[in-house]
């Protein structure tokens, strides 16, 4: 986990914002997982529950199945497995680019090297 990560989980709970999981893992391993986080998660979709892996569709199929018309900001560091299917699906996406990948930035909403000001980003995007 990146030293930044926890920061700003805390910061965006102190806001009011929810906080969700699309993973590829399973119930068992986003378990371990869960308990770094030291910010509570409000929902998790798993590979497991979807019967799919990202990039396909079904992860953010059922997290809107979820969360109804809500807005949605997807946050993500893998441009092939989120920013792509995010932005397929409409769903405004930041992107945090840690290892400069090179990859196409307009797909994203915005982008960020880091978690630093990942907060200030989402209230931008999120209006």
């Amino acid at each position: 986990m990146f030293a930044d990560t926890l920061p700003a989980l805390a910061q965006l709970r102190d806001e009011g914002w929810r906080l969700a999981v699309l993973t590829n893992c399973d119930v068992d391993l986003f378990e371990q997982t869960a308990a770094t986080l030291g910010a509570p998660i409000d929902r998790v979709i798993t590979a497991q529950e979807v019967r799919s892996y990202k990039p396909a569709p079904g992860h953010f199929r059922r997290f809107r199945e979820t969360i109804g018309d809500a807005p949605w900001v997807h946050v993500a560091c893998s441009w092939f497995h989120d920013i792509v299917p995010a932005r397929a699906a409409g769903i405004p996406r930041i992107w945090v680019d840690r290892d400069r990948t090179g990859e196409d930035p307009s797909l994203a909403t915005r982008v960020l090297p880091d978690l630093e000001d990942l907060a200030a980003v989402i209230r931008l995007v999120a209006r």
